[in-house]
């Protein structure tokens, strides 16, 4: 088996034990110079971490991006400076994988025709001791090591296993998978499809959701790991629209059932905001596609009943409620506020 252009840890995870000293290196004779490195590099030891971070600081950006730090061990792996700092920095990472300290928090996506809640996201938290570790904390953490498809696979079954059990029969659970850490869509057979058949879940009340990634694989991979959970009876959503590399291409060529757009769209878009007649379009467009769309990211009700107000079909956000560790209600007077006055066809 192999993971070919799509990265995976499944077959080369970075060494689990923190090395005690590491060789760093630049393509560019320059960059070297400025870190005092000769043609072979600059060895670093002890807390080669805080050096490393000192050495880099005075670089431009640019040169910055050419600094590899080679980790030592059986077969030598080089890695960007910046993914060697943030392992440096994750030395829990193994522990929260291996010892079940991952679990998942709930927050509602409401229906912002009927109020209703329509379903839950399941955001992946971790705990090791007294110390809570945030979803962006542990992915980073996961990328530095290789280790999103470990964490990808288990952050599936978690939503399922804590979620299934508690999640109203009317209501969907939203599961975030990143593209970049699968490489074969038929795993989820012998994973988070067995999971839900063991618990008895029906795939047509669970959502797949495209989670933002620093490349996504090539149109034609993502399609057909789209078109295996749709065979399965789930339905697939697409995040971040608006935003990095969730483009309008990936709208049309992918045709999710519902689009998230990016929370840098939406906070604060009340009043007098330009970025309404963007929203508008993407609403349009997407609905259009036969694509409903989520406004996430909402914090205050002149948001909400903005974005209400634009044709977006649902909400999401500190507003309505936070994350919690079981699914809970939302107020329908508060999903129902008043909307402004706003004409989405100017």
């Amino acid at each position: 088996m192999s993971c070919g252009p799509h990265v995976c840890d499944c077959l080369d995870p970075l060494p689990r034990d923190a090395p005690a000293a590491v060789v760093v290196w630049s393509e560019r004779s320059h960059v070297r110079a400025r870190l005092g490195a000769g043609e072979d590099g600059l060895r670093l030891e002890g807390d080669w971490s805080a050096e490393l971070t000192r050495l880099l600081a005075p670089l431009s950006p640019s040169e910055h991006a050419t600094v590899e730090v080679v980790l030592p061990g059986p077969l030598p792996r080089a890695v960007p400076a910046d993914v060697a700092l943030a392992r440096a920095a994750s030395p829990w990472l193994p522990e929260l994988l291996d010892g079940g300290g991952l679990f998942p928090h709930f927050q509602p996506i409401v229906d912002l025709g009927s109020g209703l809640v329509h379903g839950h996201e399941a955001l992946i938290r971790g705990r090791l001791g007294d110390r809570l570790l945030s979803g962006g904390e542990i992915v980073a953490a996961a990328t530095a090591h290789g280790a999103l498809f470990t964490l990808d696979q288990k952050a599936r079954n978690l939503a399922l296993e804590h979620g299934a059990p508690v999640l109203p029969d009317d209501e969907r659970l939203f599961i975030n998978f990143n593209p970049s850490a699968i490489y074969d869509p038929d795993v989820c057979r012998r994973t988070t499809w067995a999971t839900a058949r063991r618990l008895g879940v029906s795939l047509d009340r669970v959502c797949f959701e495209v989670v933002e990634s620093e490349r996504y694989p090539d149109l034609t991979f993502l399609r057909r790991i789209l078109e295996r959970y749709r065979a399965e009876g789930a339905s697939v959503a697409l995040d971040d629209l608006g935003a990095g590399y969730a483009s309008l291409n990936y709208l049309r060529e992918l045709r999710p059932d519902l689009v998230k757009l990016d929370r840098a769209l939406l906070d604060g878009i009340s009043g007098d905001d330009a970025r309404q007649q963007l929203v508008a379009a993407l609403v349009r467009y997407a609905h259009a596609l036969d694509i409903r769309v989520i406004a996430e990211g909402i914090e205050t009700g002149a948001d909400l009943a903005t974005v209400r107000a634009l044709g977006a079909d649902y909400a999401q956000g500190y507003y309505l409620a936070r994350p919690a560790a079981f699914p809970g209600t939302v107020e329908r007077s508060l999903a129902l506020g008043p909307a402004p006055a706003y004409e989405t066809s100017a």
